[in-house]
């Protein structure tokens, strides 16, 4: 499943860089979140930022994958995430990002953008060392 996506903890800039790609199937999404799970706990229940690279990403339609990265969005909140920033692929993408924001719950604290350097500039305005 590793090469739907990679994701890597940096504890000394409390930040999770992660890079989505291809058609996310519900096994995808459950393989992502357990290993996701595992890589955030590098950073100790500090304040963190999420960015996601998602711009070569496709989900399933499947409203059980909605489901699956809005619980994982619950937990990233439940356990410090702070901000998130999301680089989407098109408009498609980024409405289905959004409708996971709001099934975990982390619109307030979570954006979609369609330029990487906006993503950047955004986590660098919220006190992040990128």
């Amino acid at each position: 499943m590793k090469k739907f996506y990679q994701i890597k903890a940096y504890p000394e800039k409390r930040l999770v860089v992660e890079v989505c790609k291809d058609f996310w199937t519900r096994e995808v999404a459950k393989s992502y979140l357990e290993d996701f799970k595992k890589t955030a706990s590098q950073l100790n229940g500090q304040k963190w930022a999420l960015l996601t690279d998602a711009s070569l990403w496709k989900s399933d339609s499947d409203e059980a994958v909605i489901e699956i990265i809005g619980d994982h969005f619950d937990w990233n909140r439940q356990n410090g995430m702070a901000h998130n920033a999301n680089i989407a692929g098109g408009l498609i993408e980024q409405a289905k990002l959004k409708k996971m924001f709001e099934a975990g719950g982390v619109s307030d604290i979570a954006k979609v953008f369609l330029d990487k350097k906006d993503a950047y500039r955004w986590l660098k305005n919220e006190g992040y060392n990128l």
